[in-house]
């Protein structure tokens, strides 16, 4: 609600820009740009301005592109399925969407997943129905659409780890007792002040896992600190709610993949599974001191999850919606 008067600029907008660039390319959008910035420096600009110096400076009408995201209500919401066929020196792989109403015009990318890692691809659709082939090297085994959310489309996860602060009063830090209590209590009260001090003045509650209520549950966004074997409140998380991450004794999987070494850990955002318009943010680290290098800096710009090796992030995404990934048959 606090964002209600700046909902075109702040998330139309972004999205609008986000879409123009990957349409037309990174020089011309940046050229465009450049003109509209030129045209109407300390000017107010309306909408049709800007689509009038942003088409111009082209040379091409834009105006359907750009309308359809600042006028639209809905959401692009297609449907996406994919087969993968033998060919020469590799394999291709054809995906197909389906878009039901009114098509979007709109460009995003696609993630072709193999046993030795990943290739992303570009995917544009302006119409109803449309296939695309792509050749690969490596035999694919899963399709990700939308895999760097580069489209705005409905979430059943749509939260990122800086989200942290959009809310950061109703904030609660969870830390574990089942041992190492004081050093588990410093931990998460220096990962607490270390967003206070450099983003806000408010220092939300630090709580112990065994003292934090149902209302809490479900009425904060929490942080929690650790492993299940660590943290009672995180293994009661496990025990009644799936999680993408699963847990063993030194080591975590996730994504397929396991961990374990004492150098891996991992931060993801998710929905609160008490009350899904709150989130969970969950530290946890094969070590102490692993989770002590993870949340002892704030790192900006992160999306959805981040694999830590010392204080580096090794990898990081957003977690994929099940209805945009299409596991190939072997």
């Amino acid at each position: 609600d606090r964002y209600g008067a700046y909902q075109i600029p702040r998330v139309k907008g972004t999205f609008l820009l986000h879409q123009l660039r990957l349409l037309v390319g990174n020089g011309p959008f940046a050229k465009a740009m450049a003109a509209v910035h030129d045209g109407f420096s300390n000017r107010p600009m309306t909408t049709a301005d800007f689509t009038a110096a942003f088409s111009k400076s082209l040379g091409r009408d834009l105006s359907p592109f750009i309308q359809q995201w600042v006028g639209r209500e809905d959401l692009p919401d297609p449907i996406i399925t994919a087969s993968v066929a033998t060919a020469a020196e590799g394999f291709d792989v054809t995906v197909k969407v389906t878009q039901s109403g009114k098509p979007w015009h709109f460009v995003t990318f696609l993630e072709l997943c193999s046993a030795k890692g990943s290739k992303f691809v570009r995917l544009e659709m302006d119409e109803a129905m449309g296939s695309t082939t792509y050749h690969v090297a490596d035999k694919p085994t899963r399709v990700i659409f939308n895999a760097g959310r580069d489209l705005p489309t409905r979430q059943e996860n749509p939260y990122t780890l800086p989200n942290l602060l959009d809310d950061f009063d109703h904030t609660l830090y969870v830390f574990g007792t089942s041992r190492a209590v004081e050093a588990n209590r410093s931990l998460a009260i220096n990962c607490r002040d270390l967003m206070a001090d450099a983003f806000t003045e408010i220092l939300p509650p630090v709580k112990p896992d065994a003292e934090v209520t149902d209302e809490e549950l479900a009425s904060r966004d929490l942080v929690v600190f650790g492993g299940p074997e660590e943290n009672s409140l995180l293994a009661r998380i496990t025990a009644e709610h799936k999680l993408p991450v699963t847990f063993g004794k030194g080591f975590f999987r996730f994504q397929g993949r396991t961990y374990g070494s004492s150098w891996d850990g991992l931060a993801i955002a998710l929905p609160n599974p008490y009350n899904p318009r709150r989130t969970l943010y969950l530290y946890t680290a094969n070590s102490r001191l692993e989770l002590w290098h993870m949340t002892h800096t704030f790192q900006r710009g992160l999306p959805g999850w981040a694999l830590y090796r010392g204080a580096e992030t090794a990898a990081k995404g957003f977690q994929a919606e099940e209805r945009h990934v299409v596991d190939l048959q072997p």
